[in-house]
């Protein structure tokens, strides 16, 4: 499938009267800046799509705003885009080099939580088997992904269809099924978390 972010959205969220506000000067931009920014909007979300930004060089993190719009536009109006955020790292690398992500952050759809101290030195896949990370989820059907791929506008298969699923990975490199979800994956917050108590040594 091909990409399809839908340009004429952003540039007019960009360039609209919010965007004067919301978009200040980034160079400048204080920790309590980032902080503040963590108010759930609470709704009965029907899914929510997941990612972690817990730190990344900069080549990485300047796709944020890209990788965020491509899930707004090609996940279900009542599907939250819940981010996990690296506080400090966050408001000290990320905001101030995008004006984007201010725009993106007053969006209805898009939730922002901090992670704790102590996950901070973690990989994703060591919080990925913490209990706490799958309970802060906003919803039950959960879509994780990252800036390592993306969703293609022009699916067969939209994300709809995996409605009651506990679990399907995107397929792992050069076998063509099966996988991990090491990228992109659907997952149930119950099963999740049932997996991780099996799997808790005696």
């Amino acid at each position: 499938g091909q990409v399809s972010i839908n340009e004429e959205r952003v540039s007019k969220a960009i360039s609209s009267p919010i965007s004067s506000i919301v978009a200040r000067d980034s160079t400048n931009v204080e920790e309590d800046d980032a902080l503040s920014l963590t108010k759930t909007k609470k709704q009965n979300w029907k899914g929510v799509s997941a990612t972690l930004a817990l730190r990344a060089p900069k080549w990485f993190h300047r796709r944020y705003t890209t990788m965020l719009y491509n899930v707004l536009d090609n996940t279900p109006e009542d599907w939250a885009v819940q981010v996990f955020i690296n506080p400090k790292w966050w408001s000290s690398e990320v905001l101030k080099l995008h004006r984007g992500i201010h725009v993106l952050l007053k969006h209805e759809r898009i939730v922002i939580t901090e992670l704790p101290e102590e996950y901070l030195h973690y990989k994703p896949k060591q919080i990925l088997v913490q209990p706490w990370f799958w309970k802060q989820m906003v919803a039950d059907h959960i879509f994780l992904f990252s800036g390592n791929g993306v969703m293609c506008s022009h699916s067969i298969a939209p994300i709809s269809l995996f409605d009651g699923i506990d679990f399907c990975g995107s397929p792992a490199r050069g076998y063509g099924e099966g996988g991990d979800g090491g990228t992109h994956s659907i997952r149930s917050r119950g099963a999740m978390l049932d997996a991780i108590d099996f799997a808790k040594p005696g």
